[in-house]
């Protein structure tokens, strides 16, 4: 008898009867290159199906279906979310962790998804990302996902996105906390610090100012005000009014209009305005 290890058969040496087959294991299949899902096994690089061990898609054998998107037939819509997850993670910076639960959460909520709402994968994808950030208190946005997916020229919209995320709260049995406007202060504070001219230790006392002033402000709002606003635009927002209400800051600024500002935080000037119209209705400022 001879094991046929491309193929996992048991065949006769001397009449060539297959004996037994599927006695590939599932590592054993992922390292021979093969696509492994469903009921069946695809080579890499023909896209041919072959016999094999079956095990569902992961992470870890999505990479070798790239080239069998067209052979998957129905599988391959999947196929493309967990292709989209991977590339809107890295163009936000996300890490591994991260894209490695969002297609979890694209997989294991597709089918429902699929069948109780009409949503493309794109949405349903943007919604596993949002989910896996929110998990893990990242502060990426709702908006900043989206625009990622729409610059792809992928079609997804906010509503069915939402929609998307509310099935996947569903499925999960539970709702991550949506990341607070004083995490996303930390973060523009940051981005601020690039255009901050003025000597390192200066800079970092400059920094630590506005970081306070803007949590005092913060925390002064009603949380009526606060609640249902985007908490990054709401904390861009915040930021904007500590450094541009006076002249303490400006001078050591090398952004001079509000323009610039917006531009760098990549928020509407009209976002910008409004919210500091709020800010100082109910912050007690002048």
């Amino acid at each position: 008898m001879i094991v046929v290890n491309s193929v996992g058969e048991v065949v006769c040496s001397s009449c060539g009867l297959v004996v037994d087959d599927a006695r590939m294991t599932v590592n054993e299949a992922y390292n021979n290159k093969y696509l492994v899902t469903g009921k069946r096994t695809f080579n890499e690089n023909t896209s041919t199906l072959v016999p094999g061990s079956f095990v569902d898609m992961d992470h870890s054998n999505m990479a070798l279906s790239i080239s069998n998107v067209r052979a998957l037939g129905a599988e391959s819509t999947l196929l493309r979310g967990f292709e989209l997850i991977r590339q809107i993670c890295r163009s936000l910076g996300l890490n591994k962790n991260v894209e490695k639960r969002a297609i979890f959460l694209l997989k294991t909520s597709f089918n429902e998804t699929r069948r109780r709402v009409n949503l493309t994968v794109s949405s349903a994808a943007g919604a596993a990302i949002l989910f896996a950030v929110r998990e893990n208190n990242i502060p990426i946005s709702f908006k900043e996902i989206y625009s990622s997916i729409r610059n792809k020229g992928k079609r997804a919209t906010t509503s069915k996105m939402i929609r998307a995320y509310r099935i996947i709260e569903e499925i999960m049995g539970e709702s991550p906390e949506r990341m607070r406007p004083d995490v996303f202060i930390t973060r523009v504070v940051n981005m601020l610090s690039n255009y901050v001219n003025v000597d390192p230790l200066q800079k970092q006392r400059v920094i630590t100012e506005i970081a306070k002033e803007a949590d005092n402000c913060l925390r002064s709002l009603p949380s009526q005000v606060t609640s249902g606003k985007n908490p990054y635009v709401l904390a861009a927002s915040i930021v904007y009014n500590v450094v541009f209400k006076g002249e303490k800051y400006l001078g050591c600024m090398e952004i001079s209009s509000t323009a610039d500002y917006a531009r760098i935080m990549r928020v509407t000037e009209y976002s910008l305005k409004e919210n500091a119209k709020m800010i100082d209705k109910y912050s007690g400022a002048s």
